[in-house]
């Protein structure tokens, strides 16, 4: 189930039917892993400003880094067919990306810290 899904909103076509091309067709597109680093230094970019507003850039860097991770980790859905620990990891990726972006749309500073670090320790 979950394996049609994230092929089904990942690509489209044969990928669907064939796993080695969904990865072929991911690596293609330049869907790659996300060093932690990369995290890490647009954390403390957000946590070095005083307001939400402030933070805007470096929370949409961390956002952005969220969206490559999440999109990464769906093609390791696809390369090891669906082995319970990726699937595991996908679903907490996902549910801390809403949790973090809605405690942006609320502006809940410290929610979204809490859900940057808690995305962190994940990776």
């Amino acid at each position: 189930m979950i394996k049609s899904l994230v092929v089904a909103l990942m690509l489209s076509g044969t990928a669907a039917v064939l796993p080695h091309v969904a990865i072929a067709q991911a690596q293609e597109s330049g869907v790659q892993n996300v060093p932690k680093s990369d995290f890490v230094a647009a954390q403390k970019a957000y946590n070095n400003t005083k307001t939400t507003k402030e933070g805007a850039p470096s929370y949409d860097r961390f956002n952005a880094l969220m969206r490559k991770m999440i999109n990464y980790q769906k093609t390791q859905l696809v390369a090891t067919n669906d082995d319970p620990a990726q699937v595991e990891k996908f679903r907490k990726m996902t549910d801390l990306f809403e949790k973090i972006t809605k405690a942006n749309r609320s502006d809940n500073r410290a929610e979204i810290t809490s859900g940057m670090t808690a995305f962190i320790n994940l990776l």
